[in-house]
């Protein structure tokens, strides 16, 4: 390491860095770690500051130890500062969903006061009328009537595949059909 007669901090060379590395690196530490009070932290710190003073090796005017010390400051302070704005993030958001809870806490007047039991008969009906006919059938006797799939393969006379594949297709279609109606229950 060449030092001129003004102080000024020449590093022309990686050895001259490592040397400067290792006289400050445990210095810059315990510096960083007294602005940010964390030793893990504080390590990333030093890292990035000599990562910082090789990159800037050929501008630097001045002695080692102050531009270090600004290097190491600037970057404690970009640290706290973006953990500050990852607090607020945070709060901001747990902010918008307490005022979510306490609108939709406002809006009913207990939690199923929207699921009406004649209302939900009434969608559910709505909705297997809507399935196509063979696929209704299927799905009735096997859900109000209670018949297997080998019960109602006997009385319609088709195969027990036909009727699974019937019944998925029913299922999907309800699904879809039903989906608007009741996305809150699936919500919560």
């Amino acid at each position: 390491m060449n030092v001129p007669s003004k102080g000024k901090l020449v590093i022309q060379n990686i050895e001259d860095f490592n040397q400067q590395f290792e006289s400050y690196y445990e210095w810059s530490c315990a510096v960083a770690t007294v602005f940010v009070h964390d030793i893990v932290v504080a390590e990333d710190i030093a890292a990035e500051s000599f990562i910082a003073l090789w990159n800037k090796r050929d501008t630097i005017h001045t002695s080692l130890r102050p531009y270090l010390l600004k290097i190491i400051r600037n970057k404690a302070l970009n640290h706290i500062r973006h953990l500050k704005a990852q607090q607020q993030l945070k709060e901001n958001i747990q902010e918008k969903m307490l005022d979510y809870q306490e609108e939709l806490i406002l809006q009913m007047d207990h939690p199923f006061s929207y699921v009406d039991r004649k209302e939900v008969k009434q969608i559910i009906e709505d909705a297997i009328e809507k399935l196509p006919a063979k696929c209704r059938q299927i799905f009735l006797m096997n859900h109000m009537e209670e018949k297997s799939y080998k019960e109602i393969s006997e009385k319609l006379d088709i195969t027990e595949n036909t009727i699974k594949t019937q019944m998925r297709i029913a299922y999907g279609k309800l699904r879809e059909l039903l989906k608007d109606k009741f996305v809150f229950l699936f919500v919560f």
